[in-house]
């Protein structure tokens, strides 16, 4: 999703800058789409940055709980060595709670993983909805161009 993210705005740039060859004729038309689109190339590029500051969070935070983990691995079996079985049954008690406290936490990681799923798919239809407005722009301004060398006006 990242990447196609970063390729609807590279592709949005493009299309901006044959826009901007475009300003010379001073068509108001072109200056207001120009404006819609600079904005939306804006929105979108905080949207990627945001996308990938709560993506590195969720890795840091699933390598956190990982690393607990082995952890808590480790002691279990440093304790099962032992022969004391009461030792083994606290170990295993303790164990068994840090446990549920990890899946919880995992289980927060979910809920924020679907959280940047869901403002990617909303940063995707928000660039295809200005995708749509660039090309009927560009349309309307190729239809006026055309009109006018039809009419003899420039």
């Amino acid at each position: 999703m990242k990447q196609k993210l970063e390729l609807e705005i590279h592709q949005l740039k493009g299309k901006l800058n044959v826009m901007k060859h475009m300003e010379d004729d001073g068509d108001s038309k072109v200056l207001n789409v120009m404006d819609i689109l600079y904005n939306e190339l804006r929105d979108k590029e905080q949207s990627l940055r945001e996308i990938g500051t709560l993506n590195q969070a969720l890795i840091v935070k699933e390598r956190k709980s990982n690393d607990e983990l082995q952890d808590a691995r480790k002691v279990l079996i440093s304790h099962m060595e032992d022969d004391g079985d009461s030792k083994v049954l606290n170990v295993m008690d303790i164990l068994y709670n840090e446990l549920r406290d990890k899946e919880q936490s995992l289980r927060e990681i979910g809920t924020l993983n679907q959280a940047l799923i869901v403002k990617e798919r909303k940063s995707n239809d928000e660039l295809q909805d200005a995708r749509k407005v660039l090309i009927s722009g560009v349309k309307d301004v190729y239809s006026w161009q055309y009109w006018c060398e039809e009419n003899g006006g420039t």
